[in-house]
């Protein structure tokens, strides 16, 4: 009993049941990626023997002593991978906003051959969605300096976001590298992290929420989990069904995607992200390349290329990787990356500060990759960065 008891600040024992969970599930998708990288097929083989493995594994952390999982403990370890997975999320996100974007300027350019004049909608579309996020987020930001806004550490963060975002976009939307709706992708997800970073500041005259349990930030959280597990999963899905099927061309290039050795030029441009040929800048090829995401720029799929693999090859460790950094993210968002708050104030000030800097270093590192995949081709013309 007093196990389940016992948590990271006192405050009860979800916690440490969250971080029970996450431990056993961080070592296990480990564990798996070793055994990938050696035998690629284990990754495939065996599922009811692997359920039954994790299941009991996740009983008998029930027994396991508290302080493995607290603060000097495993959730240390969880911090630095939440941390690493929130750069490795914006890779997620801003992919999968390429391959979304791709999709409809080639769903324009479909309609436009078989009816002249229709393909305006799918960008009209595109635009709308563009800048809908890209308002929500700028609306987001304001709200934070309203709220969180008076103290040297928060103004700084939130001047920081906005000039970063602005910048990023404006080298964007002023070349033909990446498209809008994935700058909006990107602003909306640093305004994210931004939140994140100034409701862990254990300073109770900079954070109003200060002893609040975050609802908003825990949905906001666990919707973005899903979407990037959703993503990397069905990009890992799609490259199985192009390796059994013998397609070159079809499912989304991702995390998990088939290399990258495509002929096809990447789509480029403001909104839809190209010229190649086509009206709408839509990869130019057969009617078997629609639907295959070729566009970020080369330096983006060069970052994306560096943690991706094909399948086939044997690079299905990666997603177990993935996986397991992801098992490290989920706690940092369900317990405040460990900050317990009690009555008000933080029951742990250095937790709470330390995790504040972690998330807002991981944001610029973010902002900062992206930019640079914007401007490296612009920088250094003669190198090949696909």
């Amino acid at each position: 009993e007093k196990i389940f008891k016992k948590s990271l600040g006192g405050g009860g024992g979800a916690d440490t049941a969250v971080l029970r969970v996450s431990f056993v599930s961080t070592i296990f998708f480990l564990f798996m990626a070793v055994a990938s990288a050696g035998a690629p097929d284990t990754n495939k083989n065996g599922w009811c023997t692997k359920f039954m493995v994790y299941i009991v594994l996740v009983v008998a952390s029930m027994f396991t002593p508290s302080y493995v999982f607290d603060q000097h403990g495993f959730l240390q370890v969880a911090r630095v991978g939440g941390t690493i997975f929130t750069v490795l999320q914006q890779i997620i996100l801003i992919d999968l906003a390429y391959s979304w974007n791709d999709k409809w300027v080639q769903n324009a350019d479909e309609d436009e051959k078989n009816e002249p004049g229709s393909g305006d909608a799918w960008l009209k579309a595109l635009l709308a969605v563009s800048a809908f996020i890209m308002i929500a987020a700028y609306t987001a930001l304001g709200f934070l300096f309203h709220y969180f806004g008076g103290c040297s550490t928060n103004d700084a963060f939130l001047w920081i976001t906005l000039l970063l975002t602005l910048f990023a976009t404006g080298v964007q939307l002023t070349g033909d590298e990446g498209s809008l709706l994935t700058s909006a992708v990107m602003t909306a997800y640093a305004v994210y992290l931004t939140y994140s970073a100034v409701s862990n500041n254990p300073d109770g005259t900079c954070n109003p929420m200060l002893g609040d349990d975050s609802v908003l930030s825990v949905v906001l959280g666990l919707g973005i989990i899903l979407a990037s597990m959703a993503w990397t999963c069905f990009s890992y899905a799609s490259s199985i069904t192009d390796m059994f099927t013998g397609s070159q061309g079809s499912g989304a290039e991702s995390l998990i995607e088939e290399g990258g050795h495509k002929s096809t030029e990447p789509v480029t441009g403001v909104v839809t992200g190209g010229d190649s040929g086509a009206k709408y800048g839509a990869t130019a090829g057969s009617e078997s390349d629609v639907g295959t995401s070729t566009t970020g720029g080369e330096a983006f799929n060069s970052v994306r290329d560096s943690v991706g693999g094909d399948f086939d090859g044997g690079q299905a460790w990666k997603l177990n990787l993935v996986l397991a950094l992801m098992s490290t993210w989920f706690p940092m968002v369900l317990t405040s990356w460990g900050a317990v708050n009690t009555n008000g104030s933080a029951a742990n000030t250095t937790v709470g500060e330390v995790s504040m800097w972690m998330i807002i270093a991981a944001q610029w590192t973010a902002l900062l990759l992206y930019s640079w995949t914007l401007l490296a081709p612009r920088l250094f013309p003669d190198r090949d960065f696909s």
